[in-house]
């Protein structure tokens, strides 16, 4: 089964789920998913959520946050991968705790053609390590890496500025 990102956000958003239960329950969907009455249907089924006892007004507030952050990333051409896209990167759901959405921008198929590299570091850089960081980033870019990262303020906000 396919599974949106918009799915998985609606998921990820709901009160007391994380990434790992979240991915429990995205794995174990018995039937397609067409819209959000099947989707809390599918959700209300899995023992983890039925322990938290959600409210309908609890699903369709999380499910309207959701969809909002998916606007919200359109406007600003972002474009969310989710991990049972095609086109989400190969080595990234290779390892053992892979993010269920990534937020990318640029030509997002690249992510499976080109070199990955992440510029990290701490959240409060030095101004010298800031220009490090971003001059990573533009010689990294330059070459025609993929400039990842968790998009933490700091070392990683420099290597995609100078990306």
């Amino acid at each position: 089964m396919n599974l949106s990102a918009s799915i998985i956000l609606k998921v990820l958003t709901l009160p007391g789920v994380g990434r790992k239960t979240a991915f429990k329950i995205l794995t174990n969907f018995k039937h397609s998913i067409s819209n959000d009455n099947d989707l809390i249907d599918a959700i209300s089924d899995h023992p983890v959520i039925m322990r938290g006892n959600l409210s309908k007004s609890a699903f369709y507030n999380a499910f309207d946050m959701a969809e909002k952050t998916l606007e919200r990333s359109e406007k600003a051409g972002i474009k969310v991968l989710g991990y049972f896209d095609k086109d989400y990167p190969v080595l990234l759901k290779g390892i053992d705790e892979p993010a269920l959405l990534i937020n990318v921008k640029g030509d997002y198929k690249k992510l499976n053609e080109l070199p990955s590299v992440a510029i990290i570091g701490t959240r409060a850089p030095s101004d010298h390590g800031y220009k490090v960081g971003v001059r990573l980033g533009e010689v990294f870019g330059g070459e025609g890496f993929n400039v990842v990262s968790g998009l933490a303020i700091g070392c990683d906000t420099a290597g995609h500025t100078g990306c």
